[in-house]
């Protein structure tokens, strides 16, 4: 039975490349990406952890959703990459309106790419790992 942590690394790679034989270094890079918050204090991001998942790297709060959707059955998180700015972030979608950032966050140069996944079609996913589907 594939783990969390490796279907976590599986979607991260899915979603920084064209191609999974294109999977090098960056995923590393990418998986160890710090969670960002806004401080209203001094109006900048600082390191943290995720306010969904209370993970500090991107792969631990990916595998934490999917964690999290086998155990419910259900997911209203949402992953999403902005490659070129090397930041993604984990976005609640229920309407609570709350996000995470991780990454650099500085503007890329050219175009953007952006891919992202739902959990809710995770949770299938998740169960058929689990061993309850078929």
């Amino acid at each position: 039975m594939a783990t969390p942590d490796a279907v976590a690394m599986v979607l991260l790679s899915v979603l920084v490349t064209d191609n999974l034989s294109e999977v090098d270094e960056r995923i590393a890079t990418w998986a160890s990406l710090r969670a960002r918050n806004w401080d209203e204090k001094t109006g900048s991001f600082k390191v943290g952890t995720c306010h969904l998942t209370k993970q500090k790297t991107l792969h631990k709060a990916i595998s934490r959703i999917i964690a999290n959707s086998i155990h419910d059955g259900t997911g209203s998180l949402e992953v999403s990459v902005q490659r070129g700015r090397m930041s993604a972030r984990v976005i609640d979608v229920s309407g609570q309106s709350i996000s995470t950032s991780f990454g650099h966050g500085e503007a890329g140069h050219g175009v953007q790419l952006s891919a992202s996944f739902s959990i809710s079609d995770i949770a299938t996913l998740g169960a058929f790992l689990h061993g309850d589907g078929s």
